[in-house]
């Protein structure tokens, strides 16, 4: 079953609103993890940028770097998997965590499966 150029377009921005999620909990690792100011603040510029890089490079909507859609939703995973770990060691609670890990599990999947013709 193809999908619609809306339907793909609906799973991408849900996909990037999933992916600020991370960067923003991996942010928040760097500053309440490391002692501040100078190791907290590096560290969380650092990861954050490290994050930003990666996500630009394979995972925006217009990625730099074009793979195979079995990479690219593996790196989704990885990418949401290290958010939600970097979520919970800085204090989020499971019952927050869990359903967005979910969902972006969902999400990867569904962008995997979504067959788009291209006109």
């Amino acid at each position: 079953m193809a999908r619609t150029d809306k339907q793909v377009s609906i799973i991408a921005t849900i996909r990037t609103a999933l992916d600020l999620v991370a960067v923003v909990a991996i942010g928040a690792w760097g500053l309440l993890r490391w002692p501040l100011p100078l190791p907290g603040i590096a560290v969380a510029v650092g990861a954050v940028l490290a994050a930003v890089v990666v996500w630009a490079l394979f995972l925006s909507p217009r990625p730099v770097l074009h793979t195979d859609r079995y990479v690219r939703a593996l790196l989704g995973l990885v990418f949401s998997t290290v958010g939600a770990a970097a979520a919970l060691n800085a204090g989020a609670s499971w019952f927050v965590v869990a359903p967005l890990l979910l969902l972006a599990f969902a999400v990867s999947y569904m962008e995997l499966t979504a067959v788009v013709r291209r006109r």
